[in-house]
């Protein structure tokens, strides 16, 4: 009898540990999950400025004969060492915009970029910025990079990084002077100039 009480206790005790092994590893398993969805939620600077260059090129209109026709390709382009890696292509793929197919090229010098219609400038050309910016001045080409001062220098959008948000400033003159056509809405939500 004593022998079957001892059984019985140990395979009591066992239950017992299997249920808290388990109640671990769920537990365990929850947490990642709940982990894994609030990191789903704050989303890497990168990717945030890939999905600005994106959305900017929705509330901008260009010249008719900056596409050869209604359906050829939107080129959002990146100039010098690109900071987005396979980023910026994850977020265009298979988008249009107005009808444009968006597609995503890598220039390292201004003059590969003659089909451009968005140009990230990295921070590898600001010692390049004055040059850039002259040879684009007489052409429709949105620019837009995160470099120190980009939209006093003459660039048209700045992505300013205040805290943990990412926001944009708009060179009002620059984009008055351009061929392009700046929503409203885009205006509206840029930071004022002086801030």
């Amino acid at each position: 009898m004593a022998f079957l009480a001892q059984f019985k206790h140990c395979l009591i005790t066992r239950a017992l540990v299997r249920r808290a092994w388990l109640a671990a590893l769920s537990s365990l398993l929850l947490l990642g999950g709940i982990l894994a969805g609030a990191q789903e939620f704050v989303a890497p600077e990168q990717t945030v400025k890939a999905a600005f260059l994106y959305n900017f090129a929705k509330f901008v209109e260009w010249p008719t004969n900056s596409f050869a026709a209604s359906n050829s390709d939107l080129v959002i382009g990146v100039l010098g060492k690109d900071p987005f890696g396979q980023t910026l292509d994850e977020t265009v793929a298979g988008r249009r915009v107005d009808g444009h197919p968006v597609v995503i090229a890598r220039y390292r010098q201004i003059g590969e970029a003659t089909n451009c219609h968005v140009l990230f400038l990295a921070s590898s050309e600001k010692k390049n910025l004055p040059r850039i910016l002259a040879e684009l001045k007489t052409r429709a080409v949105l620019t837009v990079s995160d470099i120190e001062d980009f939209a006093a220098a003459g660039g048209l959008i700045q992505l300013v990084k205040r805290g943990e948000r990412i926001q944009f400033k708009i060179n009002a003159e620059a984009a008055g002077r351009s061929q392009l056509k700046f929503s409203s809405k885009l205006l509206r939500l840029s930071i004022p100039d002086g801030v």
